[in-house]
C-alpha cells in the first residue's frame, strides 16, 4: 500500500506541482515544448493501455470479455465526458472549457481518481506494471495540468488559487488509490475487471484528449513522432524488464 501511495504522489500529486511550477516560463517556450510532452504522453499511455494492462487482463479472463469492458468503459467515460467537462485542455485558450473553473475542477478530480485506481490495481498485479503505469500517468499529468491551470487563469483565478485547487485536484488520486487497493483485498478476482476497466480510462483519455492534439499542424512533424515512439520505447522497456 505504501508503495501504490508514493506512486500516486509522483504520478499525479508531483506533476501537478512542476505543471504549476513551468507555467511560469514564457509563453513562446512553454508554447514550443507542450508538442514533444503531449506526443511523447501519448506514446506512454497508448503503450501501457495495449501493450500492458490489457495483456494482463486478458490472462486471467476471456478476451470477449476484457474487450467487452474495454468497450463499456470508453462509452461510460465518454458519456462522462459529455455530463461533466473531464476532457483535458493543453492549450491557454480552450473551446471544450466554458467559464466555471470549478466545473473544470471537478472533472479533474474524477479523472485523478480513476488515475489513483489505476496505479493501485497496476501495483496489485506486478511492481513492473506498477511502475509502467505511474511513468504514463506523470507524463500524461504535465501537459494535462498545464493546460487546466492555464485555462483556469484564463477564467479569471489567480495563480496562487489555480495552483491551490489544481493540487487538491490530484490529491483526489490517493482515494482513488485506497479504494482500488481494498476492492482488491476484499473482492476475490476483481482484478482483471478492474485492470480493463483501467485500460479503458487510459486509453481514453489518448485518443480523445491526445490524438486530437496531435493532429494539428504544429504537431505532425517527424521529431513529434520521434517523442511518441520515445514514450512508448520507455514503456516497452519497464514492460521487457517485468518479464524478463
Amino acid at each position: 500500500m505504501l508503495t501504490t501511495l508514493i506512486a500516486v504522489l509522483i504520478g499525479n500529486v508531483l506533476s501537478a506541482a512542476l505543471a504549476g511550477v513551468v507555467l511560469f516560463l514564457k509563453k513562446d517556450d512553454l508554447r514550443a515544448i507542450m508538442p514533444y510532452l503531449i506526443s511523447f504522453a501519448t506514446g506512454t499511455l497508448l503503450t501501457t493501455g495495449f501493450a500492458g494492462i490489457l495483456p494482463e487482463a486478458a490472462e486471467a479472463l476471456p478476451v470477449k470479455t476484457v474487450m467487452l469492458i474495454l468497450l463499456g468503459g470508453i462509452l461510460a467515460f465518454m458519456l462522462l465526458e459529455k455530463t461533466l467537462i473531464w476532457r483535458h485542455c493543453h492549450a491557454q485558450h480552450c473551446e471544450v472549457h466554458p467559464a466555471s473553473g470549478y466545473l473544470i475542477i471537478a472533472g479533474d478530480t474524477l479523472h485523478n481518481f480513476f488515475d489513483g485506481m489505476a496505479i493501485a490495481v497496476s501495483f496489485g498485479v506486478s511492481s513492473a506494471l506498477g511502475v509502467m503505469t505511474t511513468i504514463a500517468i506523470f507524463a500524461h499529468e504535465i501537459p494535462q495540468e498545464l493546460g487546466d491551470l492555464a485555462v483556469l487563469l484564463h477564467g479569471g483565478f489567480s495563480k496562487k488559487r489555480a495552483f491551490y485547487w489544481n493540487i487538491v485536484s490530484s490529491c483526489v488520486a490517493l482515494a482513488g488509490a485506497a479504494a482500488g487497493y481494498f476492492a482488491l483485498e476484499a473482492v476475490a478476482g476483481i482484478g482483471p475487471y478492474a485492470l480493463s476497466l483501467s485500460a479503458a480510462s487510459i486509453i481514453y483519455v489518448s485518443m480523445s484528449d491526445l490524438i486530437p492534439s496531435m493532429s494539428s499542424k504544429i504537431q505532425t512533424g517527424p521529431r513529434h513522432f520521434i517523442a511518441l515512439l520515445a514514450g512508448a520505447g520507455l514503456m516497452l522497456l519497464f514492460l521487457s524488464h517485468g518479464h524478463a
